[in-house]
């Protein structure tokens, strides 16, 4: 690893024309003893110019090109992709260090899914994986799993059936936890704007990672069946109890429960659930904790359940698909 990734510097300081003869030795012998390198070196960087269109410089352009031309004369096998890459070693020098690391490295292209507010999503992942995604979560993938792993991103709220294949683990990761299995059924709660994130499982067995928010590890579990593990994104704090059939995810057929969750908490559900913001004039409502579960009612019905218990009003514009939430007047 560590000699792929000095040969990674080496490189990028070629394109710059910062490189001694050993070093430009050092790059053809590398290029030359592998074609798939090449090869894929060639697609990212047309890719790029594709994207990006070739609007750098040209006297810049054309005079640095030359002077790669010179400096590796009979290697031609370079030249037809050198121009490419020299257009975005002066517009794209981070991505192009951050492009390089895949090229090197042979990592696959990554798909990325946004599920917008109000909607949903299922997909079939190539392993045969079905993740089922709910509404404002967005979901990245690669086009092929490499054959000693499987990797996936979530920043939301996803249900996973994990297709088994004990010689290459699943690995899901949020921004605060970590979640390896071989192939079983769980869900995880991980928005951004949330204090918390959860994990529950349905069945198998996971091994949970959560780390703070400078990736330092805070904690390790391993989860049993009908077990979830709570992780309050402020203290660092986790707690990992049982739960019963009435909390097994069931948003997936447009049913939302809540338990001992605060009205603000609730709030940000029916935001993604039905695509409308809400807003609270007076703060204390939110804190208020409440119970239940609700399928197919609109939001409208959901609220007027919650002022039996929570007395408040609220106002919907239209126009903006906003509803003011107030205290309620005597």
């Amino acid at each position: 690893m560590k000699k792929i990734n000095n040969y990674k510097k080496i490189f990028f300081r070629f394109l710059l024309g910062a490189t001694s003869e050993k070093e430009n030795k050092t790059v053809y012998t590398e290029l030359s003893n592998s074609k798939e390198n090449l090869q894929k070196a060639r697609k990212s960087f047309y890719s790029y110019s594709h994207v990006m269109g070739s609007s750098a410089d040209k006297n810049w352009l054309d005079a640095n090109y030359q002077k790669i031309e010179r400096t590796i004369k009979q290697k031609t096998i370079m030249l037809r992709w050198m121009r490419v890459a020299a257009i975005f070693v002066g517009m794209l020098s981070v991505g192009l260090a951050v492009q390089l690391s895949g090229i090197f490295t042979a990592e696959p292209d990554w798909l990325l899914v946004s599920v917008p507010r109000g909607e949903q999503q299922t997909l079939t992942l190539p392993d045969g994986t079905k993740v089922h995604l709910a509404p404002a979560t967005t979901f990245r993938y690669p086009e092929k799993f490499a054959k000693d792993r499987r990797e996936v991103r979530i920043e939301g709220k996803g249900f996973f059936e994990v297709a088994k294949d004990t010689k290459r683990p699943f690995t899901v990761e949020s921004p605060r936890t970590k979640i390896v299995v071989t192939g079983t059924s769980f869900n995880i709660r991980a928005y951004p704007q949330d204090m918390e994130e959860v994990t529950k499982l349905v069945e198998g067995a996971v091994s949970l990672t959560f780390t703070d928010a400078n990736d330092k590890v805070l904690k390790q579990y391993k989860l049993q069946p009908m077990q979830k593990a709570q992780l309050n994104k402020q203290t660092g704090s986790v707690t990992v109890k049982s739960f019963d059939s009435t909390e097994l995810p069931a948003w997936m057929e447009g049913t939302l429960s809540f338990r001992n969750q605060t009205f603000g908490d609730i709030a940000k559900r029916l935001e993604r659930f039905y695509d409308v913001d809400i807003i609270f004039e007076d703060s204390i409502i939110k804190h208020q904790q409440m119970n239940g579960d609700f399928n197919d009612e609109t939001v409208f019905e959901i609220l007027d359940a919650i002022k039996i218990l929570s007395p408040f009003s609220y106002e919907y514009n239209t126009n903006t698909q906003k509803i003011t939430i107030s205290a309620q007047t005597q």
